[in-house]
């Protein structure tokens, strides 16, 4: 039964006894107000994030929902700081405090009392009085007094419309100066991933900014460059690129609040900015390729012209030392490879599946330690799961990039001295974008080796610039394998992926069962033989093209759930429940945990509100705040997938995708599977992508830079 209904704003004091529904825009929870003697509870909806049993004072209107009847709409709230034993320990151990479970909130309260909470934040001293944390009270303090921090500037955010998790990115971006930053330049939240220009406007106009403002120009410019970097890959925007957008966001149908004239003054005003000939671009970003460029020019020009003495003699003798196989014979592409490393500072070896890049990888390595013994190698790739394939196909011993670079938490390289190496190769560099590939080439002394190995027909890096296919339309030395060998050619998962490179439908060997399609004409039968082909292959990977719709990843993770984990031990999140043996991948890099952007994990355990992931080389703990860039991966999406192998591999291939069906992409999906690829959807969809091979096109100053110079001269 719920109070009685009143046409003004009312106050409530309780608690939240159930939450029905919980999103990133609201949610939907039963209430029980503190003064209720006959503990009637009403449903309470509004733009907010809690939990069971949170203490809340909330104010709203009562409304009429069609459907569920009386609710009340929130309009203001406030947690309240626990006062009882109960939720004291509850509120300690619940994962927003770091490095508190049950047994630590439980010793915390019974030495502080009751108001435990309150005591620490007017004296966070007061923990190092309690006995048993040690070490731990200094760190547990800090954490107390952030999260109440972080409530409430995360309740300020959300006042003006932002998601409790993107709130959170704000600040963790801006940190306890958020709220201030808002205030004079609410622009700034455009830095923030997850804010576009739209939302960061809409605040604007609440504080009073003006349509015409300057500040509004220069937010808008900023952003469309910030866009234009993280979106799409450019580096920089023509003049007219940078108008036409920016005069798109700051006008609004046929309400014209800016002229392209007005753009002029704020352009020349923003010292971020680099402006030359038709070109405009962020400042750094412009240093960084330049940087890049004259990486490249030191590293070939400087290089010592050692003598390879019986280079020839070695190549097979090597060989054959290293793969114990005395028929084995290095083909002429892959003896110029090799000839091509001994001789250059830097290189690039470059071709298709099956065409024996991994086998002349190990030439080059076993041929180079009889020349040079004493000199060391380091192999290399972007991720962990790049870094476990190469270790894998090789034999050898491979790190991530990250690894190598000695990239720590905040986010940069830590080496004090040139990386001691005489060769380095790196594998799938077509995942390399100008920020790794300037980090790492600054740090390769001058005499080493240095070897970029990738596909160019993979797709370009989820980050700025398209380091490798720049490089490969340069004078830089470079080999490209075509050969596929005849043990490769008997794959129809090689065979096909060639047929789609070349533009040519794939081939379907009945007799065979590596290469499947099944053929299903609406997305609701694609969706129920994705689900059926992951029960009957568990180590099936769903490779989607998009993260919407039904055959997207978030509908399919959600019930792949369902069906493969349906009764894990869970820890809900947003709308995203976890469960112990869940799949699950990382969004965002994560320095503090040394876990990056595309890491792939399983869930091991969850206690205390803390979610434990076992990664490839590493395990993770995430507690509720920072679950916002861990995702479950039963379906990830093709670009996630970049640098990983699969035994079996399930590409929907449908046109509810249509804006996503393109030959680089398919390429991609399909050369991610080691034993048997599934594809899922009709011919025509198929046929739609193959035939769609529109270049990727990303503006790049290093392109330009290595076009116009001789490299050896």
């Amino acid at each position: 039964m719920c109070p009685d209904e009143s046409p003004d704003k009312i106050t409530y004091h309780g608690l939240v006894e159930r939450v029905i529904f919980s999103s990133d825009e609201f949610t939907i929870f039963k209430f029980l107000p503190k003064a209720d003697k006959k503990n009637n509870s009403f449903v309470a909806l509004g733009n907010l994030a809690v939990k069971e049993n949170d203490k809340l004072v909330i104010s709203g209107e009562w409304v009429n929902h069609a459907k569920y009847g009386k609710q009340l709409k929130i309009t203001s709230w406030e947690k309240m700081i626990p006062s009882d034993r109960a939720t004291a320990i509850e509120y300690l151990s619940s994962g927003l405090i770091k490095g508190v479970g049950k047994r630590i909130a439980t010793k915390i309260v019974d030495q502080l009392g009751p108001n435990a909470v309150n005591i620490i934040l007017e004296n966070p001293n007061c923990l190092m009085e309690v006995k048993g944390l040690g070490k731990k009270a200094e760190a547990i303090a800090r954490s107390v007094l952030e999260n109440y921090e972080l409530q409430k500037i995360v309740k300020y955010l959300r006042d003006y419309g932002l998601t409790n998790k993107i709130a959170i990115r704000a600040y963790k971006t801006f940190g306890r100066m958020v709220v201030e930053y808002v205030k004079r330049n609410p622009y700034c939240l455009t830095q923030v991933q997850g804010i576009g220009f739209d939302r960061a406007d809409a605040i604007a106009e609440n504080l009073g900014i003006a349509k015409n403002s300057p500040d509004r120009i220069k937010g808008c410019i900023l952003f469309v460059l910030e866009e234009a970097l993280w979106n799409n890959g450019h580096c920089y925007l023509t003049k007219e690129q940078l108008i036409d957008r920016c005069l798109e966001l700051l006008n609004k149908k046929d309400l014209i609040y800016v002229e392209a004239g007005d753009l002029e003054a704020p352009l020349k005003e923003l010292e971020q900015l680099h402006i030359e000939e038709d070109r405009v671009s962020l400042d750094w970003v412009r240093q960084k390729e330049i940087q890049i460029f004259k990486e490249i020019e030191r590293l070939l020009i400087q290089f010592p012209k050692i003598p390879v003495l019986g280079r020839t003699l070695l190549y097979e003798s090597a060989e054959r030392q290293k793969t114990h196989n005395p028929t084995f014979t290095l083909s002429d592409e892959q003896r110029e490879a090799v000839a091509m490393v001994m001789r250059n500072g830097l290189s690039v070896l470059t071709g298709g599946p099956g065409t024996g890049k991994t086998q002349t990888v190990k030439a080059i390595v076993s041929i180079y330690r009889q020349i040079y013994p004493k000199e060391a190698i380091a192999l290399a790739a972007p991720t962990g799961r790049a870094a476990r394939r190469m270790a894998e196909v090789t034999g050898m011993e491979a790190q991530t990039l990250h690894r190598l670079l000695g990239i720590g938490k905040e986010g940069k390289p830590t080496l004090e001295e040139p990386l001691p190496y005489g060769l380095i190769i790196v594998d799938e560099s077509s995942m390399i974008d100008i920020l790794m590939a300037h980090w790492l080439l600054k740090n390769v002394r001058t005499g080493t080796r240095l070897l970029f190995v990738g596909d160019a027909d993979q797709l370009p890096s989820v980050g700025p610039g398209r380091f490798l296919a720049d490089i490969l339309k340069s004078d830089v030395p470079k080999v490209m394998l075509k050969k596929v060998f005849r043990q490769a050619a008997e794959s129809m998962i090689i065979t096909n992926a060639h047929r789609v490179n070349k533009g040519q439908m794939v081939s379907i060997n009945h007799y065979r069962d590596d290469f499947v399609l099944v053929d299903r004409e609406n997305p609701e039968d694609v969706q129920k033989a994705i689900l059926t082909f992951l029960e009957k292959y568990p180590d099936a990977q769903v490779l989607t093209p998009m993260k919407k719709g039904i055959i997207g990843t978030h509908e399919l993770n959600r019930l792949a759930q369902e069906r493969l984990n349906p009764t894990g031990k869970e820890l809900v999140y947003g709308s995203t429940k976890y469960k112990v043996g869940d799949r699950v991948i990382q969004t965002q890099n994560d320095y503090e945990r040394e876990v990056m952007n595309g890491d792939m994990g399983i869930i091991t355990s969850i206690e205390d509100g803390e979610v434990t992931v076992e990664f490839y080389d590493k395990k993770a703990s995430y507690s509720n705040g920072d679950l916002a860039n861990l995702e479950l991966a039963y379906a990830i999406s093709i670009h996630k997938s970049q640098g990983s192998e699969f035994p079996t591999v399930i590409i929907p291939v449908h046109t509810t995708h249509w804006i996503m069906l393109a030959r680089n992409l398919i390429y991609t999906a399909i050369t991610r599977a080691k034993k048997k690829v599934i594809l899922v959807g009709n011919y025509k969809a198929l046929g739609i992508a193959i035939k769609n091979n529109k270049p990727i096109e990303r503006n790049t100053l290093l392109k330009k830079l290595l076009g116009d110079t001789n490299l050896y001269n």
